[in-house]
């Protein structure tokens, strides 16, 4: 390309990121800063989305603190959702709950909802029945989340909170 944008530069850090090759979409950041383009939300969404697909929890923690505090870009709902994606995945619930409740701004179902679905691959019950109850409140209708409690109750064998 004649003329490289940010959108240029997250579109490929993003679609390497997407594919697992984290290594590449670094290598691509820092050739963007390099190239004096500053990154933006988008950026740093692709970058620790694509650390999640690494599996490397730490590394996407940092590049959120990168984001928030060397280049004061303010995180967006899609920030924090990747963050407890990040700590959910690897089975750091206490952490991904305490990010949540670190939000200056009210979390949304889908962050909450990724937190419970990783309760329920790490069979954390305690905690699911507290996340459950803020998706209750969210959107009460919505019969998903009463079934994922319900499953992790079936997987917990414990029967008497099946729904």
């Amino acid at each position: 390309m004649e003329g490289k944008n940010e959108v240029s530069w997250n579109s490929i850090i993003a679609a390497y990121g997407n594919h697992g090759q984290l290594e590449e979409s670094l290598a691509l950041f820092r050739e963007m800063l390099e190239q004096g383009i500053l990154p933006d939300h988008v950026t740093f969404l692709g970058i620790i989305s694509a650390c999640g697909h690494a599996g490397r929890v730490d590394d996407g923690f940092h590049f959120f603190r990168l984001m928030t505090e060397e280049y004061k870009i303010p995180a967006r709902m899609e920030h924090y959702a990747c963050i407890v994606g990040l700590f959910g995945c690897a089975g750091r619930l206490n952490e991904a709950f305490e990010t949540i409740k670190s939000m200056p701004f009210s979390p949304d179902a889908g962050v909450w909802d990724t937190l419970l679905g990783a309760c329920r691959v790490h069979g954390n019950v305690e905690l699911a029945e507290e996340v459950s109850k803020h998706l209750f409140e969210l959107d009460p209708r919505d019969s998903g989340y009463y079934i994922l409690l319900s499953n992790i109750h079936a997987d917990a064998a414990d029967w008497r909170c099946v729904l």
